[in-house]
């Protein structure tokens, strides 16, 4: 018994000690399991992390905003989600998730800023390609740390592609008393031809009167003041832009011992001549160190160099050239040219709808001329008739270079045309070439265009007399409103209107008329207003010396019916007419036919600025026969040569304009203006100096002026004529053209 108990002892003692061994064997089964899972996982998570840190290190990708469905492209070519990075970013401690976080919003921030500005400027080149380089050194991660380790060299972040220029406007020239200033506006994307363009100039921040060109003279009144402009333009896809620029120096007084030089613009305005800046200087003008700036008439920058050579891109533009020099006497200059003629074309823009087809029995003009001419001396060329007739024949001339220059030769600029008188056969007419301009050898052809039978000027009949009736008719180139986008009128349109419709019964506007043109709701409110007070309102539109496409021409004048409506415009100015050629009477025949017959009773004005033929006196309802100074006016008048303007029964179509004029001699230019056959003036105190056009203020004592220029109290009769006139009647050209060589000396 007591055996059996010893062996039952025993085999408990056994199971007991076998219970332990598998009991430690299950316990080191359990933990080494717990310790490869534990290795595994970490192996898992290793690389993920790494990934993670090398987006955040190399800053080679700016980071795109959170969103839970946006993919991007990692350097390695995997794709993962922003939420994937966002879960994968809390695994870092807190310590180590700033100092990241600091490189990683600085990428973020900077790329959130190209991206908006992305926004405003869509045609701005991506930076995410370039951004999308992996760099050379690559960051690696330690597995037991979550903080990435730097690179020995890290790369530095890509450049991002820079934003395009953006418009500014400098002002040019010297902060001197006398100086002109110029307001130059750089624009990458170009300025619109034409377009809308607004100026202010401020002294210390304040509005200087008046000043509200391109360009200013400046004052003793600016003296120890610094000057900004404020300008406001459309660009080429004509967006409007508001622009200020820096502020110059502090202006100051000219040398008390300098006498200021002087610069002008030498050369015929026409595509293909050149012009060139001349200075003239008392002190002296230096052989070097001058620097010359061109600009059009709106302030469009041209170039540089002494000299600028006239290209189609430069038609219908009146040119300004500045200058800035040390004179020889070691005063510093910055001087301004006036402005130069249009630049015109060597085609006219009509087509030729203007004349009338010759009959079989018109007359024929043929064309003579030498074959070579000694270069610095003039050739001589002939037209001449197969018969005499009753009336006068004429031609326009048009000189072609072959391999000749501009600067080899040039036709007298009074003979555009050859004009052969009634009863007579022949005519002749001189082209002069210019030695040492390197001509030798070298060819050009003279040809005859648009023959027209018909009187040129008439034998005037009538008796003189003056006018018994005159009135203002007002060029107003001044905008609506008193500021852009306002309700208010601006005092110059005010003071038209408290003068009243029955003594200032036109007035002109200067809206936009191009093919792009939006309705200017100052322009809106300006023909509503009136309308309501009686005035009729004229559209300004140019034709550049009848050389602008007469179809531009009838798409402005469509462009202002279809935006402002045909019961406020009363008709259409057209400025910069030339009489001198057939060519331009018939672009203005075919253009004054088409205002009759197309938008019926709508006036006509034509502004050559200038006496006119009797050829082309039908084709206008009122014509602006002088535009000059009071000076001119006064004491160099040139007489009228046309039986129109001499006739006293044309006095409600005949126009005169006079600027710079003196308060005091206000009288006296209303007597000659009415000696002279005006029915209509226009007179200013106003002047081309500083801005180059005298039309932006109002005359001083402008109502006494008024009043005085109407104290006849009578209205020039109607001048609108609502009916077609005769076009030109056609000549036959049997030989047309002469080509000419130039020998040497």
């Amino acid at each position: 018994m007591e055996n059996q108990q010893a062996n039952h002892r025993k085999i408990k003692v056994v199971i007991g000690i076998l219970a332990v061994v598998l009991a430690t064997v299950l316990l080191y089964w359990l933990f080494t399991s717990l310790i490869s899972m534990n290795q595994h996982n970490q192996t898992n998570q290793g690389p993920s992390h790494s990934t993670t840190s090398q987006v955040d290190d190399e800053n080679s990708k700016p980071q795109r905003p959170d969103s839970d469905s946006e993919t991007s492209s990692n350097p390695d070519g995997k794709n993962e989600t922003s939420q994937t990075k966002t879960d994968e970013s809390t695994n870092s401690s807190p310590s180590d998730s700033t100092k990241t976080a600091g490189n990683s919003v600085s990428v973020v921030g900077n790329h959130n800023a190209y991206h908006y500005r992305q926004i405003a400027s869509p045609g701005r080149p991506s930076i995410h390609n370039a951004a999308n380089h992996k760099p050379a050194n690559t960051p690696s991660t330690k597995p037991s740390n979550n903080k990435p380790t730097t690179p020995p060299n890290p790369s530095k972040p890509p450049k991002p592609t820079p934003e395009p220029a953006q418009a500014a406007v400098k002002i040019v020239g010297a902060a001197e008393v006398g100086s002109t200033l110029i307001a130059q506006i750089d624009d990458p994307d170009g300025l619109k031809d034409g377009g809308i363009r607004y100026y202010q100039w401020f002294a210390d921040g304040a509005a200087i009167h008046g000043a509200s060109y391109f360009s200013y003279k400046l004052t003793p009144a600016e003296v120890g003041k610094k000057i900004t402009v404020k300008t406001t333009h459309a660009d080429g896809k004509n967006v409007m832009k508001d622009l200020i620029s820096s502020a110059t120096i502090a202006v100051s007084n000219a040398a008390s011992n300098n006498i200021p030089g002087n610069i002008a613009i030498d050369g015929i305005n026409r595509v293909g001549q050149v012009f060139t800046a001349r200075i003239t200087d008392a002190d002296g003008v230096p052989e070097s160190g001058v620097t010359y700036q061109w600009y059009e008439f709106y302030g469009k920058f041209l170039g540089t160099g002494k000299t600028l050579v006239q290209t189609k891109d430069h038609l219908g533009m009146q040119v300004i050239v500045q200058a800035s020099y040390t004179d020889k006497k070691g005063h510093k200059e910055s001087v301004t040219s006036g402005f130069s003629g249009s630049v015109v074309d060597n085609s006219g823009g009509g087509t030729g709808a203007g004349i009338i087809s010759p009959a079989a029995t018109a007359p024929k003009i043929t064309l003579h001329g030498p074959a070579s001419v000694k270069e610095g001396e003039t050739a001589v060329y002939t037209a001449t008739l197969d018969k005499a007739t009753n009336t006068d024949v004429s031609a326009d001339i048009k000189i072609t270079h072959n391999t000749s220059n501009p600067n080899n030769l040039n036709i007298r600029w009074d003979s555009q045309r050859v004009v052969i008188k009634a009863g007579e056969t022949s005519a002749k007419f001189y082209v002069d070439t210019n030695a040492g301009t390197g001509g030798k050898g070298k060819t050009y052809t003279v040809s005859l265009s648009n023959a027209v039978a018909g009187m040129v000027n008439k034998t005037n009949t009538s008796t003189y007399t003056a006018v018994n009736a005159q009135s203002v008719f007002m060029l107003s180139y001044v905008y609506p409103l008193a500021e852009a986008g306002g309700s208010e009128f601006s005092d110059y349109w005010k003071a038209i209107h408290a003068a009243g419709s029955s003594k200032i019964p036109y007035t002109l506007i200067m809206a936009d008329g191009g093919p792009d043109a939006k309705l200017d709701p100052g322009y809106v409110r300006l023909l509503k207003k009136n309308a309501e007070l009686g005035f009729k309102t004229v559209a300004y539109i140019r034709t550049i010396h009848q050389t602008r496409p007469i179809a531009e021409v009838k798409a402005a004048m469509a462009k202002f019916i279809e935006l402002y409506g045909a019961d406020k415009i009363h008709g259409f100015y057209f400025d910069e007419v030339s009489s001198r050629n057939n060519g331009a009477t018939a672009y203005m025949a075919e253009l004054y036919n088409y205002t009759k017959s197309t938008y019926g009773n709508k006036l006509v004005v034509a502004n050559p600025g200038t006496h006119i033929t009797d050829a082309i006196a039908p084709y206008a309802d009122i014509f602006m026969t002088n535009e000059g100074t009071a000076d001119e006016y006064i004491n160099n008048y040139k007489t009228a040569y046309s039986a129109f303007e001499k006739d006293p029964a044309n006095s409600h179509r005949i126009f005169h304009t006079v600027y710079a004029a003196k308060a005091s001699d206000y009288q006296k230019i209303i007597d000659l203006s009415r000696q002279r056959n005006a029915g209509w003036v226009f007179i200013t105190t106003d002047s081309t100096i500083p801005d180059g056009r005298p039309y932006n203020d109002l005359a001083k004592n402008f109502p006494s002026l008024v009043d005085s220029v109407n104290n006849l109290g009578r209205q020039p009769l109607d001048p609108n004529r609502a009916t077609e006139q005769p076009l030109l009647s056609g000549a036959i050209i049997s030989g047309s053209s002469v080509t000419t060589t130039i020998l040497s000396q």
